[in-house]
């Protein structure tokens, strides 16, 4: 799976007018007058960075919030529904809106993004949700010892009045707190789309399920991913190979990659034998043949991928973009790519020997 990407190379000459020269395309470093020590993709408008030892955030129009927080081996949050988590030096969190500035006072003992326009925080020790005013919609009290964040309007719930332990059950609640799966599974993931991966026996299989709780492909797999696009990898309890099936329990991909990923856009990325990474649509047919070393979801029309090459007479792995026919819209030129965010990419490459992060714009030909 391609989370962060790491290669080695010099980073292709600079283009007269600030642009940078490829085979494939012309495209345009942003905020160049900016020196970060650290970045993270775009999400809502807004990017993290590291700067001069603080963390800050960042328009998409270059611009840097007012807010900004010494850097510490836990960062603040990206932006979700129009809040980010903060923290104070003495280990209480909080929000700040997308100006910058402190809109849910850091009153919480712990707490987590937003989801679904709400976020879970523990505060006197005990658990509840708020919404984005900071009003408690679902109270801290000890009625659930632990419990994760909203999606698509539900979230999941463990061991209602129980003390933690191995043999905790897992349940499912709405936003009014009523409980519409009861805790009768071994293990239940987040929704997505409708449906959670789950299971019932301790060291049983898996399976998908909907929220009414009902089994849509049973539980007989070994590992399953998310739901995307109606179709998740999964992986048989027969051996360590992965394929993908449908919501009707239709393994129409069957189980001979050494990895898949999740359907995005209308396409996976699959690992064959030889290590090297190609990509399959919904029909099961590879459209992009092997012959990445890496490769990452496609996102605005492009996909992060990389290339084992020479250069200056030594390996290196260098990562660009690829379009859905698999040519390269930016050729390999980078030691790290990052997903295309609303046609921004964030990428690093070397200068004098030291790793320089910058965001750049989709070339203008894509």
């Amino acid at each position: 799976m391609l989370s962060v990407f790491r290669y080695t190379l010099w980073l292709w000459a600079l283009f007269p007018y600030g642009l940078f020269a490829q085979h494939s395309g012309m495209y345009a470093p942003l905020f160049s007058a900016l020196e970060f020590e650290t970045a993270y993709p775009f999400q809502e408008q807004r990017a993290l960075v590291v700067m001069d030892g603080y963390y800050r955030y960042l328009t998409d129009k270059g611009l840097l919030l007012p807010f900004r927080f010494k850097r510490a081996s836990e960062h603040p949050g990206f932006f979700e529904t129009g809040r980010a988590l903060i923290y104070t030096p003495t280990g209480k969190y909080g929000y700040i809106n997308p100006e910058g500035q402190l809109v849910i006072d850091t009153i919480y003992n712990d707490a987590q993004p937003f989801s679904d326009s709400l976020a879970v925080v523990q505060r006197e020790g005990f658990w509840g949700y708020i919404n984005t005013h900071g009003k408690e919609i679902l109270p801290c009290t000890n009625k659930y010892n632990i419990l994760t964040p909203f999606k698509n309007n539900v979230a999941v719930v463990y061991n209602t009045g129980n003390a933690l332990s191995d043999d905790m059950k897992f349940g499912v609640i709405d936003k009014k707190g009523e409980v519409i799966i009861p805790l009768e599974f071994n293990r239940i993931a987040g929704f997505n789309e409708g449906y959670a991966i789950a299971g019932r026996e301790r060291n049983g299989g898996v399976g998908i399920i909907n929220k009414k709780g009902n089994f849509v492909v049973p539980d007989r797999y070994a590992v399953l991913s998310d739901v995307h696009e109606g179709i998740c990898a999964f992986r048989t309890t027969k051996g360590p190979r992965w394929g993908f099936i449908n919501l009707e329990g239709e393994e129409f991909v069957p189980a001979i990659y050494e990895y898949a990923g999740d359907f995005h856009e209308g396409l996976a990325y699959i690992v064959n034998q030889e290590q090297k990474t190609g990509f399959v649509n919904k029909k099961g047919e590879v459209v992009i043949g092997f012959r990445f070393k890496d490769a990452g979801d496609f996102s605005d029309g492009v996909a992060a991928a990389a290339i084992d090459t020479i250069k200056n007479g030594k390996s290196a792995r260098l990562y660009g973009y690829i379009n859905k026919e698999g040519h390269w819209v930016i050729e390999p030129s980078f030691e790290s790519a990052m997903p295309c965010t609303n046609g921004t990419m964030l990428v690093s490459y070397r200068f004098n020997n030291k790793l320089k992060q910058v965001y750049i714009q989709k070339p203008v030909s894509q």
